[in-house]
């Protein structure tokens, strides 16, 4: 299954430690950054847009739940789960690398093992592939 805007598919993230990100992610293209990414490229003095297109995947659409806090695929491999703030939770390596120059969505492996970034705790989070029309 792969993701785009059009397809409907949002993510569930559920169970972590760090309750802020749990929720319903609906995707977003590439083309807008994160506030919260925003926010933290304006605290460290660094260009957000630049920042955002050195970062993440651009063929890949990223996924924002209602308070703010996202997910998205950076450019070395990894799927990031970052809180409202713009600070990342959690990580996970993405199963597809050998696709990352495609010019296409890749699938998000809900199977992932994510780990803790520095504000992340345990639980780890549990993320599941939704179907738009099931919300």
């Amino acid at each position: 299954m792969t993701m785009t805007t059009a397809s409907a598919i949002s993510i569930r993230v559920r169970g972590a430690g760090v309750t802020s990100v749990n929720g319903i992610y609906k995707a977003k293209p590439y083309s807008r950054v994160p506030a919260g990414f925003a926010k933290t490229c304006d605290k460290m003095g660094w260009p957000s847009e630049a920042t955002w297109i050195k970062l993440a995947v651009p063929s890949i659409d990223w996924y924002e739940a209602d308070n703010g806090s996202y997910i998205y695929l950076h450019k070395e491999g990894q799927w990031w789960i970052d809180d409202p703030s713009g600070a990342g939770v959690y990580i996970a390596n993405n199963n597809n690398n050998n696709n990352m120059n495609a010019n296409k969505p890749l699938p998000l492996n809900p199977s992932s093992d994510w780990r803790p970034l520095g504000q992340g705790t345990l639980p780890l989070p549990s993320i599941e592939l939704v179907d738009g029309k099931e919300l």
